[in-house]
């Protein structure tokens, strides 16, 4: 009896396979035995034993099978006709696998489709260094791996493959990947700015990070004062910003190495207020006795405006274009006010009439006058009082 028929595994067969299975009933010197590889190019080390070893030629292997047959021949008077009996042995190919490429260099919101290959396995499972990261179909040659916030924060991954053999080989083969993680540039353009017609805008306060460069744009096209860095920069607004009141400043980022096709971008408003234009009204006017208004007074690009006098009369309407001014001095006594915007210093001085009490008309002469008395040149206002 040959024996059963078995299988080795192709990196076992260096070693051969021993025939210790096959059986007699009749043992030497009464019977001789021969063993042949039908088809196949192996041999043994000692083909006329029972049990002897099988080294599988190269056709063997390149077949996958071999028939192994025993001839057993009865020695002397008791001569038999010979017996034969076979045995199929197969040779299963040997494991082979590789992970694939290593290092790999991940963005880090990057998917990433491992490519490993293998021959003869059983089966595939991949594991990870890190944590919290996924595998999509973790058991085949090419899972796809999505990394997590703490593999990013480490800067890297080790990705590891192990592939098991058919039987009869053992031996897994265990292959890594490394995957180095690169993140994700990072901007910040600055808070949005209020700014005077005039000023630069101060961009101090924006920050990058992870990027390989950078640019500032403009929304209106003005001009920037460069750096080396984003918040050393200035911006110089142009005539375009100050009609639309103000632009929208744009910092771009591009990342680094494999992040270099992400591209992040943040914005900060600015708002330009115009210098406010004022002008009080004409100059040197002339008020009667109580309440006056106030006219001929412009005002542009104002938040708010304040009427004020140097002298001590009293404004109703003081944050009004057209106040009523009603003075306090005495009337035996000519005096002047000044009326400011306190924005802007456009100033008119007006003169105040002079009522006598006695008399029916009243002075335009800046000068001081007594009771009971009317001061030289003394004439009605020519509006009247």
């Amino acid at each position: 009896f040959a024996g059963p028929s078995d299988s080795i595994c192709e990196s076992d067969t260096g070693v051969g396979y021993r025939l210790d299975q096959a059986t007699s009933s009749i043992l030497p010197p009464n019977v001789t035995f021969d063993w042949s590889a039908i088809g196949g190019d192996g041999t043994f080390d000692f083909d006329n034993t029972l049990n002897p070893i099988y080294f599988p030629g190269p056709t063997d292997i390149s077949n996958g099978t071999v028939t192994l047959q025993l001839t057993g021949t009865s020695v002397g008077v008791c001569a038999i006709t010979p017996d034969v009996s076979t045995m199929v042995l197969t040779i299963t190919p040997s494991l082979s696998a590789e992970a694939g490429l290593s290092p790999v260099e991940l963005c880090e919101n990057s998917p990433y489709q491992l490519a490993g290959v293998a021959e003869n396995f059983a089966s595939i499972s991949w594991s990870s260094s890190g944590t919290a990261g996924t595998l999509t179909n973790g058991n085949t040659l090419t899972p796809t791996y999505t990394p997590s916030a703490a593999d990013v924060a480490n800067g890297s991954v080790t990705l590891t493959m192990t592939a098991s053999p058919n039987a009869p080989c053992t031996g897994d083969i265990i292959d890594p990947v490394v995957i180095q993680l690169t993140p994700e540039p990072e901007v910040f353009a600055g808070a949005n700015k209020t700014i005077c017609d005039g000023d630069n805008v101060d961009l101090s306060d924006a920050t990058w990070a992870n990027g390989s460069s950078f640019t500032w744009t403009s929304s209106n096209g003005g001009t920037f004062i460069t750096g080396a860095n984003p918040s050393d920069f200035e911006y110089i607004p142009n005539t375009v910003d100050l009609s639309a009141g103000g632009t929208v400043l744009t910092l771009s980022v591009t990342g680094e190495n494999s992040c270099g096709s992400v591209t992040e971008t943040s914005q900060s408003v600015v708002t330009i207020h115009r210098i406010p234009e004022v002008n009080a009204g004409p100059e040197n006017q002339t008020l009667c006795e109580g309440a006056n208004t106030i006219t001929g007074a412009q005002v542009n690009y104002e938040e708010s405006l304040l009427w004020t006098s140097s002298g001590d009369g009293e404004f109703d309407g003081a944050t009004s274009l057209t106040p009523i001014y009603t003075p306090m001095a005495s009337p035996f006594t000519i005096d002047s006010y000044v009326f400011a915007r306190p924005i802007t210093s456009s100033d008119f001085t007006v003169k105040i009439s002079c009522k006598v009490l006695e008399a029916p008309y009243a002075s335009s002469a800046q000068t001081s006058i007594s009771p009971n008395r009317c001061p030289p040149n003394c004439a009605l206002p020519p509006n009247g009082c």
